[in-house]
């Protein structure tokens, strides 16, 4: 995938990071989709206002094209918002093309999420349970009760 950076101002470490995890998602998401050439152009500009960061992401691959924009605090958190986007958008194009209707893709994701909770019950069941405690602390707590005074009544 070819990737034009169009920078508006500096883009700092942790973006470019961002962008690099991102693409190769997005070409893991193409692969069998788009056989010809992909270009990813990239924008960052900050506000002056309100000291905010907007991302621009403009994807085409044979006969599609992708343009979407995110925002955020700071520059890899626009970017994030930008690439969830696109990757949803691409996920719709991708639905399109096998004719996967939009009620079976969000059931694939409800059943998804709850094969994930389920595992994490299992390994929550499956814990060693917490030891007892010890004498030392049943004495702690039983002078922490002998210090209470009663209420006067």
């Amino acid at each position: 995938m070819k990737i034009r950076f169009h920078e508006r101002g500096q883009m700092t470490n942790a973006t470019l990071r961002v962008v690099d995890r991102e693409v190769e998602i997005v070409n893991e998401r193409l692969s069998n989709i788009a056989r010809g050439e992909k270009h990813l152009s990239v924008t960052v500009e900050q506000s002056p206002r309100d000291n905010s960061h907007t991302a621009t992401l403009v994807l085409r691959i044979p006969r599609q094209q992708f343009a979407v924009r995110g925002t955020g605090t700071t520059q890899d958190s626009a970017m994030r918002d930008a690439f969830d986007t696109l990757l949803d958008r691409i996920e719709r194009y991708r639905a399109y093309l096998t004719r996967e209707p939009e009620i079976r893709r969000a059931r694939k994701l409800r059943v998804t999420r709850m094969v994930l909770a389920q595992d994490a019950i299992e390994r929550a069941q499956d814990a060693p349970p917490e030891p007892p405690p010890i004498d030392d602390e049943f004495a702690s707590w039983d002078i922490i009760a002998s210090e209470r005074q009663p209420a006067a009544g």
